[in-house]
Formats: C-alpha cells, sequence, structure tokens
C-alpha cells in the first residue's frame, strides 16, 4: 500500500481519525509536518561512480545508508510529506531518442520511493522540476516509474529515497526504453553567487554591490556567467570586473573556475530617485556543468521597503519551515485544496496553501504558526486576511484564534465572531506600533476548538497573506563638513601672543554650500591679525578688542579644505586658563555633525610682567649739582613676584648717593639707605615700589655723562612676558657756564 492510500484511509500508525468526506465543513487528509535539511550534494552508491555508458537498458546499483536527507514530495509531487527527513541518492540520466521509459528499483530490507526530475534538482526545494514519483508499485521493495514520456538531449535525474525517516538501505535501479541511455557521472561543479551591498543603499548618490563568486566544485566549472538585472531604481556606473551591458543587465563573463575559486566583482550603480525607495536585486551564476544545488545559484539583496514576514501566504513552509508549525491532530495547520478540501470556505487567497485552524470533528484540536520577525521602528500595523465561513456556536469562545506578539494577544476571534459565516477573506488590520522598536519579535498564531458540539458545524479560521511592511533603509548621502583648532604655545604667557590656526574641510561625498566658520575668542584675548584662504570672506574685531572671529565662503566642494590662521594677544591680566571655540556650519545636510565643533584649550604659565623706570627730570648736569631720580618698580600682574632682584647702577661720577623707599600696595626691603640698590622685593599685581635717589655730580671723578640704570628681575621659576621693559637708563649730558677760569667773557 502507497503513503497515499495509507493517509486517505486513515490507516497509517500515531494518526488522528478524521472526519468522514461527508462532513464538508472538516479537513479531508492529515498532512504532518516537514522539515527540510539542507546538505553538500555528494555521491553514496556505496560502490565506484557509473561511468558514462549509452545502451537500451541500463542498471546501476546504489545505498541510501548514511546518505545527505531532505523531505520528499508526494508522488505526485504536488506537496511535502510529513515523514521525513530522509535519504536520497542521485543519478543523472539522458536518452538519444524520445519515447516512453521505464525506471524501477528494487530495495533490499527498507520502503523505498523513487522520483524523476528534469534539468536539476534541489533538496531544499523538492518540489521543483518534480515530474512524478512512485513508491511500492509491486509491494515494499519494489517502485516503478513507468511509460514515463522522455525528450532526447534532456538531463533528467532519477531520485531514490526511502517511504519515511530512519528508513534505509542498498538498492539497485534500471532505465530502460527505446533509445540508449547514458549514466552521467553524478559529481559536478557546485556554483554559488553571494551578492551584498556593503555600504548600504545610498538614496541620493552612488553605492557599490560586491558579487561573490565560487565553486564548491568538485569539478572545475567552465563558462561560467554571472548576469545581474539591474532594477529600474539604478542605473550602472561601473565594474571592477570586465563587464558587458545591455540594457539594464549586467553581464560578468568569468570563465574557467577551479574546485574552490572565488571570483569577486564591485558594481558601482547611481540611484534614479533623490529620495529613499526601496531596490531589490538578484545576481545569478550559471555553467556549462551540472549543477544539482541549485538553491545558491542566485542571490538577492534588498533595503527592505517591503513585507518583511516570512512566507507570508504559507507556500513553502512546509519544506523551509519558516513558519514554525503544530497540530495536534494534523501535525501542521497549512493546508491545500488537494489534502484537505475548503471546508465550507474559500481555501486559499493567494497560491496554493494557507492556513487551516480547527477543522476537526471528532474533539479538540489545538494548533499554532509562529516565526521571529524583526519590527523596524516606526511600523504601527501588521495586516492579515481572515475568513471563518463556519463557526460552531455551540462551542462559542471556546473554539478561537488568537495573533500573539512575544506572548501579548494582540487580535482575537471566536466562533461567535461577526466574521462567522461569511464565505470569503476579510482585511484584518492590527497596531503593532508597540513592538517596532528595530527587534526581533515572536509573532505565532494560535488556536484552539473543542470538536463539533452542535451535530452540524465545525468552526474553520482561516489565515492567509500575512503581512508587515517595512520602510526601505537608505544612507542619505551629504556633506561632512569638519573644523580642527590648535593653539600656539602651550602653554602660554599672559601679556604674550597666542596663534589660532583652523581648517575648515568637507569629506564630501556631496559639495557643501554656505559654509560659515567662527572663532570665539575668551575674554582676555584680543584680535591681532588674520591670515585666511582667500576663498574665505571674513569679519574681525578690531586689533586689540575681543569678540568673534567669522568667515564663510559659498561653496566648499568634496574633499576640499581651507585654512584659517588668527593671531590674538593674551591681557597680562589674565589669570586662569582659557579656551576658545571654532564651529563650523553648512546649509546642506551634514552626515557628521559631531565634528562640526572645535575646542583649543589653553595652560596659562604663572607669570609676573616686572617693569622698572629710573629719571632724574633733567637732560644735562654742572658739576656739583645734586640729582634727585625717581626709581619705580611695578608688578603688572598677573601673579605675584616674591623675591624678584631690585639693582641700581650709578656712573662712578655721582657720588654721595642716598635713597628713600615708599611701597604702593607693597612693602620695602628697607625705607632707606645709600649707594646703589641691591634687594629682594616682593611685588602683588599692581603692586609698585617707589624711590628717590639723590647724588651730587663731581666731574673731577671722570668728565662723562652721568648715568643711572635700573634693572628688576624674575625670580627663578616665574616667566616674565615682556622682558623689554625690565631695564631703564637715565643719561644727562655735561654743561658748561659758558664763561673763562679767569672770570672774563670772551
Amino acid at each position: 500500500m502507497n503513503r497515499l492510500a495509507c493517509i486517505a484511509l486513515s490507516l497509517c500508525a500515531a494518526t488522528a481519525v478524521h472526519a468522514t468526506p461527508s462532513d464538508s465543513n472538516a479537513r479531508q487528509d492529515l498532512r504532518a509536518e516537514a522539515r527540510a535539511h539542507e546538505y553538500a550534494l555528494k555521491e553514496h552508491s556505496g560502490g565506484k561512480r557509473a561511468l558514462s555508458v549509452a545502451k537500451a537498458t541500463v542498471n546501476y546499483p546504489g545505498d541510501l545508508t548514511g546518505a545527505p536527507e531532505y523531505t520528499r514530495p508526494f508522488a505526485d509531487c504536488t506537496g511535502a510529506t510529513g515523514l521525513g527527513p530522509m535519504g536520497y541518492s542521485l543519478q543523472p540520466f539522458s536518452v538519444d531518442t524520445d519515447g516512453a521509459y521505464t525506471i524501477t528499483s528494487e530495495q533490499t530490507g527498507f520502503d523505498g520511493f523513487i522520483f524523476l526530475y528534469e534539468d536539476a534538482f534541489d533538496p531544499l526545494a523538492p518540489l521543483t522540476n518534480c515530474i512524478i514519483g512512485n513508491d511500492d508499485s509491486s509491494g515494499i521493495g519494489f517502485s516503478e516509474i513507468a511509460g514515463a514520456a522522455l525528450t532526447a538531449g534532456t538531463t533528467y535525474i532519477v531520485v531514490t529515497t526511502a517511504f519515511e525517516n530512519g528508513e534505509a538501505g542498498p538498492f539497485s535501479n534500471t532505465i530502460d526504453g527505446p533509445g540508449a541511455i547514458t549514466l552521467e557521472g553524478l559529481v559536478a561543479a557546485d556554483l554559488s553567487i553571494v551578492k551584498t551591498a556593503p555600504g548600504g543603499v545610498n538614496a541620493n548618490s552612488p553605492f557599490t554591490y560586491v558579487l561573490s563568486a565560487a565553486n564548491a566544485g568538485p569539478e572545475p566549472a567552465t563558462e561560467v556567467i554571472v548576469t545581474d538585472v539591474l532594477p529600474a531604481e539604478v542605473t550602472f556606473v561601473d565594474s571592477s570586473c570586465p563587464t558587458t551591458l545591455v540594457g539594464n543587465t549586467v553581464t560578468w563573463s568569468i570563465g574557467d573556475m577551479a574546485l574552490g575559486d572565488v571570483a569577486e566583482c564591485t558594481i558601482t550603480v547611481d540611484p534614479v530617485a533623490e529620495s529613499c525607495v526601496g531596490i531589490t536585486n538578484t545576481a545569478t551564476i550559471d555553467g556549462a556543468e551540472s549543477d544539482f544545488t541549485t538553491s545558491n545559484n542566485s542571490s538577492t539583496v534588498s533595503n527592505g521597503g517591503g513585507n518583511v514576514v516570512g512566507d507570508p501566504s504559507f507556500e513553502t513552509s512546509l519544506v523551509d519551515n519558516t513558519w514554525t508549525q503544530t497540530s495536534a491532530t494534523f501535525g501542521t495547520p497549512i493546508c491545500d485544496v488537494a489534502n484537505c478540501g475548503v471546508g465550507g470556505g474559500t481555501g486559499p487567497r493567494t497560491g496554493d496553501f494557507w492556513t487551516w485552524f480547527g477543522g476537526f470533528a471528532d474533539g479538540a484540536e489545538t494548533a499554532s504558526m509562529e516565526q521571529s520577525v524583526t519590527i523596524q521602528s516606526g511600523v504601527t500595523e501588521m495586516a492579515f486576511w481572515f475568513e471563518s465561513a463556519n463557526c460552531d456556536a455551540g462551542n462559542g469562545a471556546a473554539d478561537f484564534v488568537r495573533l500573539t506578539i512575544d506572548g501579548d494577544e494582540v487580535w482575537r476571534a471566536d466562533a461567535l465572531g461577526a466574521a462567522c459565516g461569511t464565505v470569503g477573506y476579510s482585511e484584518v488590520v492590527v497596531d503593532i506600533s508597540a513592538y517596532a522598536d528595530d527587534a526581533a519579535h515572536t509573532v505565532r498564531f494560535e488556536s484552539e476548538t473543542l470538536g463539533n458540539v452542535d451535530g452540524a458545524t465545525v468552526s474553520n479560521f482561516f489565515i492567509e497573506d500575512v503581512e508587515i511592511l517595512s520602510a526601505p533603509v537608505c544612507n542619505v548621502a551629504a556633506t561632512d563638513v569638519s573644523v580642527t583648532l590648535d593653539a600656539t604655545p602651550e602653554p602660554a604667557l599672559a601679556g604674550g601672543p597666542l596663534t589660532y590656526s583652523s581648517t575648515v574641510a568637507n569629506a564630501g561625498p556631496l559639495d557643501a554650500l554656505d559654509v560659515e566658520y567662527s572663532l570665539s575668542l575668551s575674554t582676555g584675548v584680543t584680535f591681532t591679525s588674520i591670515d585666511a584662504d582667500p576663498a574665505f570672506t571674513c569679519t574681525t574685531p578690531a586689533v586689540g578688542e575681543t569678540g568673534t572671529i567669522e568667515c564663510s565662503v559659498a561653496l566648499l566642494g568634496a574633499a576640499e579644505s581651507l585654512a584659517i590662521e588668527v593671531v590674538t594677544g593674551i591681557d597680562s591680566t589674565v589669570v586662569d586658563d582659557f579656551s576658545a571655540i571654532a564651529t563650523v556650519v553648512t546649509s546642506s545636510s551634514d552626515s557628521n555633525p559631531t565634528n562640526d565643533e572645535a575646542v583649543a584649550e589653553t595652560t596659562l604659565l604663572d607669570a609676573a610682567d616686572l617693569a622698572v623706570s629710573i629719571d632724574d627730570g633733567v637732560s644735562g648736569v654742572l658739576d656739583g649739582d645734586t640729582v634727585v631720580y625717581q626709581l619705580i618698580a611695578t608688578n603688572n600682574g598677573p601673579n605675584t613676584a616674591t623675591d624678584a632682584g631690585l639693582s641700581t647702577t650709578l656712573s662712578d661720577n655721582l657720588v654721595d648717593v642716598e635713597w628713600t623707599c615708599t611701597g604702593v600696595g607693597a612693602v620695602c626691603p628697607a625705607a632707606s639707605g645709600s649707594g646703589d640698590i641691591l634687594a629682594l622685593v616682593t611685588l602683588d599685581p599692581g603692586a609698585s615700589l617707589e624711590y628717590e635717589i639723590t647724588a651730587t655730580v663731581d666731574l673731577s671723578v671722570v668728565q662723562d655723562p652721568t648715568t643711572a640704570s635700573a634693572e628688576i628681575t624674575s625670580p627663578a621659576g616665574l616667566p616674565d612676558p615682556d622682558t623689554g621693559n625690565n631695564t631703564d637708563t637715565d643719561t644727562d649730558i655735561l654743561l658748561t657756564i659758558g664763561i673763562f677760569s679767569d672770570g672774563f667773557e670772551d
């Protein structure tokens, strides 16, 4: 008995008893949960690989022990079984004459199954290219596909597998027919292509796709071609590999690829729209050799903007398990018309499959469908289509279906709902904004029904076309203006100069418009001069004034930079460290505002601007004159000078020197004294010492002009920002009376 018959008669072990076909509201057949497994293709014949041979009848052996596994189809290739996974073995072949051919398989110790495929076989898509299958035509251990109409020159693949999971063993297969049959070597090139957009999709500037082609072998590939049909949303710019462009189709001819070879190509495209739109792009790879793993022969990259729910209409989940399925009675809630009927309703809304909750008359049924979905920020709604043409009102709210997200119920319908009794789907829209956080969430439909209580109706809840739409994600290309600021010297002296150097740059990729630079000076720092790039138009404070320096340029090109140098002076009264701030702004979009401001910190050294002056108020003297000098020693700040050196040097023709000291905000080292002054003085900022020095001119000592010099020196470790005022000298010329020494005028 084959499995289809077993299912139809409800004789399979560990299955539930279904409502009879006369109950039009119940599901007609069992569909068990299917699980697909991806394995590398390799031969498991248990012996030598079959050589290419041509004859009217061919035979080849094999063994499923340790073979790779997949989930096989039903015999008519309309759906996937729930009894897998099971091992499989492949044998490609071709014929040289059109006609009817017979394929038989004798299995030893297990219940086998054979399938015929055309062109290619992919264990991850077992329904694709499937022509027909057979299980136990003459009893367990023998399978036959009789009278298969084959076309000369076409590649066919015999897949030998098992009836259910756990069955394996040796087998012997025979192919015969009217023409020569050529068994092809199974091993071929496994070409793959991976397409990525490593930098993301830009909304208003070019971006790149990277194509990575590989050959996993085990044999070399020839005539390898990668084809990339660019979507209408982009145009081709260039590529890093030799390509041809016809219309919007980019062709990359790789040629030969040895086992393990990898080739990479970068394609640059330019988006047509200036705004962010969804862009989906698919690349494919092909070669001259057979490739039995076709699932990796194409690769798609998208920036979103579509439905983020996988398999929204349940067309592939029986094979790829996109939706995790449970059903206490049927193994899975997924149905198609051939195996389930329509339960008095519509059946599938789109495609061939839909989710049917309930539909079991003879008792309780619980079922669920769930998957993990990343819900993007900004998403507000989830939509799906719902039908409940039949409801068991006797069960009331106990028969229900509900939608949960992370276990939280967000929607529910039951056997008393308004939709009950209506044939046809209606759209349900649910607010899911509370879960829109760019994180993964578990979306789950689940149902409980009690069975046929009122004797007439079974509750049927249909779900179709689940949708959570996301917005496309784009990089919005912009400018990246930046500014730097350096201050020299560092540390600096109060009363000294300070130079600010800035660079205003634009890293692009777009030009920056209306770029404005500003430099804000600290209190006590005054403007002296500016040297800016001629492209700038600048305004400054007056020389000697503080304020803000501003410069602007109408356009700063991508990858362009401009320099500015501002010379300032630090007031001698400044005592604290300070900083200056430079900023740059643009009217263009700036992708990185974090580099639009720069700060330069200036550390002030402790310093004292010491000054001294000496003057007698006359420019000439006579022998015997008494001269009076005023010496003033001052600290202009900003710090106290402790034990500064103060000294005088008077010429030798100044005799009988006497002096007195008066402190102005300071204490004199001595109130009076004679001869030259040599003292250590302490002066706070703004304080001074005033000395009055009296001397007599004695030309008998020397006939030179009289001189009086004064000097003040900073104590060790205390810089003086202006040493030009640390010394002073008063010089008086010698005068004559204008009368001869004998008393008579000339």
